[in-house]
């Protein structure tokens, strides 16, 4: 722990795991027909700079860390794509009633608290039949490896030591499914298994190997076992993760 870990490299990369899912989300919704778009949890500008290349919407983005949002506008302006970022907390946003046509998020919900407020508003600032776009929630609970390097328990406990709930993709249903704000329009359950059978996938688990040494506490995990198995090509790693399409009714 301790190198400083280079946040936009890692939701750039985070993003190539589902690249081909939001290719489908993108032409099933028509995009290119849309008008205002909101990410919630922006970070530093990976998603942004991805719908931006593609379609000519009014971008906006909102992040309660303001260093990540001065990170984004300055990733952004080096692509020519213009966008309305603030540093914004989603319970606590000034936008106005129904502004949107689209709400998206990727990686966002773990890290947030007030769940009833947070769709009240997301309801509230979209437009009739607008639609909420949770492009991927991991569920970290249901995680599993071989063999086991005791990564799913770190993993847990680290994230719960941040304030985040590792396990909030499950639970998600019973925000927007018990009230009669949203209709479930899609839902999906994706994962990336992480089977080291090719050169390219050995590299790719270093790589999350070398993440997971960053943002770990020593012992917490057999990193050895870990970095082993994947040179053997015998690490599997598999986690899944959730994906919504609402509309708002």
């Amino acid at each position: 722990m301790g190198e400083k870990i280079d946040w936009h490299d890692r939701f750039t990369h985070q993003l190539k795991w589902t690249k081909s899912f939001r290719e489908r989300i993108y032409k099933k919704l028509n995009f290119g027909k849309l008008t205002n778009l909101l990410e919630i949890g922006c970070g530093t500008g990976a998603l942004l700079l991805e719908i931006g290349s593609k379609f000519n919407l009014k971008l906006h983005g909102i992040d309660v860390n303001a260093a990540r949002i001065n990170a984004a506008n300055q990733n952004l302006k080096k692509k020519k794509i213009r966008a309305n970022l603030y540093t914004m907390d989603i319970k606590k946003n000034s936008f106005k009633d129904a502004t949107f046509d689209v709400i998206v998020c990727n990686l966002v919900f773990l890290w947030m608290d007030e769940l009833d407020i947070v769709f009240q508003e997301i309801h509230r600032i979209l437009k009739r039949n607008g639609f909420l776009i949770i492009f991927c929630e991991p569920d970290y609970g249901g995680l599993i490896e071989y063999p086991d390097t005791g990564l799913k328990s770190a993993l847990i406990k680290n994230l719960r030591e941040l304030g985040a709930d590792p396990e909030i993709a499950r639970k998600l249903g019973s925000y927007f499914c018990q009230n009669d704000q949203f209709s479930l329009f899609d839902q999906y359950i994706i994962s990336v298994p992480w089977i080291s059978i090719s050169d390219e996938m050995k590299n790719n688990m270093l790589k999350e190997l070398s993440f997971f040494d960053q943002i770990l506490e020593i012992g917490t995990f057999n990193r050895d076992k870990m970095k082993h198995a994947i040179k053997q090509g015998s690490y599997f790693l598999f986690n899944p993760a959730f994906s919504f399409i609402l509309s708002k009714k």
